[in-house]
């Protein structure tokens, strides 16, 4: 009894260490998780608890690289415009198409004196142009989350109502036949283009206030650094808020005039429709090169931006 006491004494620094090395081995594979999340967070990607997320999922939720973002706005807005060319191209000889008397979306609008043989192009185009903008939109958010999540989350609403009720406008042309009533597919088509162009004309200021609260919680604290590299956002939000700001205010001058019948000041350069192309243009401008002025990072962990 009294040796088979002693052999168990003997060996209990063997077990100690046995233990100890364990444990080391447990320290260093909870290290290596840590690890890998951090790797997978600043190439903004999903940590390893999102792993079950399809990877549709994934792609519709903005976690993008540059490359993929790149390679995705090239065909998509590629595919987009060479649609809405079709539309151009189609568009009733007689009553050539011109930004100056017609609003864009006249090129979907199956009315003899406007596009009765290609309208179908200009609705593919707008339906397309969701399933394009979406993962941009998101893309966005999860890097302008970083300054501030709930301002973020309203931003990205606004951006997610406007493309999807731009959807909806592709699925209703502007032409004059009658839905029910006297309700007729203009109207509806005219209603949901309002909503369209107030969420975007929202979404894309809004995103300047976060450039902007970046820009200001930086400002006199020691060791805060910005998130975003404000000489490509700060030149972006400038031009693309200088023309939405301009255009919106000769339209709203340009209806005026109308509603008070002043032809004095007869021009052009008053016209609705021109501005309005002038919106549109460069509201895809935006959804083209804002996101690229952005860190290629989508995680809260510092303050170091990450280019690739």
């Amino acid at each position: 009894m009294e040796i088979q006491q002693q052999s168990i004494w003997d060996n209990m620094p063997k077990l100690q260490l046995q233990i100890s090395y364990s444990q080391d081995k447990l320290s260093t594979a909870n290290n290596s998780v840590v690890e890998a999340q951090e790797v997978s967070s600043l190439n903004c990607t999903p940590v390893m608890k999102d792993r079950k997320q399809s990877k549709l999922h994934k792609y519709l939720s903005g976690y993008l690289t540059l490359k993929q973002l790149l390679v995705h706005q090239i065909l998509g807005f590629t595919l987009i415009w060479s649609i809405y060319g079709a539309a151009y191209y189609t568009f009733n000889t007689s009553n050539s198409y011109s930004i100056l008397k017609h609003t864009f979306s006249l090129l979907g609008s199956w009315d003899s004196d406007c596009n009765p043989k290609g309208w179908y192009w200009f609705s593919a185009g707008m339906c397309l142009s969701f399933f394009v903008e979406v993962p941009i939109v998101m893309y966005i958010y999860q890097r302008l989350k970083l300054v501030n999540i709930k301002l973020a989350k309203w931003n990205a609403s606004f951006w997610m109502v406007g493309v999807s009720a731009q959807f909806l406008v592709g699925c209703c042309p502007s032409t004059n036949s009658i839905l029910f009533g006297k309700v007729k597919l203009e109207d509806v088509h005219n209603v949901l283009a309002a909503i369209t162009f107030i969420c975007l004309l929202i979404g894309a200021p809004l995103n300047g206030v976060l450039v902007g609260y970046d820009r200001r919680g930086s400002c006199g604290k020691i060791g805060k650094k910005n998130i975003f590299d404000h000489r490509y956002t700060d030149t972006c939000m400038a031009v693309v808020l200088l023309s939405m700001t301009v255009s919106v205010c000769i339209c709203v001058l340009g209806q005026i005039i109308d509603i008070l019948g002043i032809t004095s000041v007869s021009s052009p350069v008053w016209e609705f429709s021109l501005w309005e192309n002038v919106i549109i243009f460069t509201l895809y401008l935006y959804l083209i090169w804002f996101p690229f002025t952005l860190p290629n990072r989508c995680d809260e962990s510092d303050n170091v931006v990450s280019f690739q």
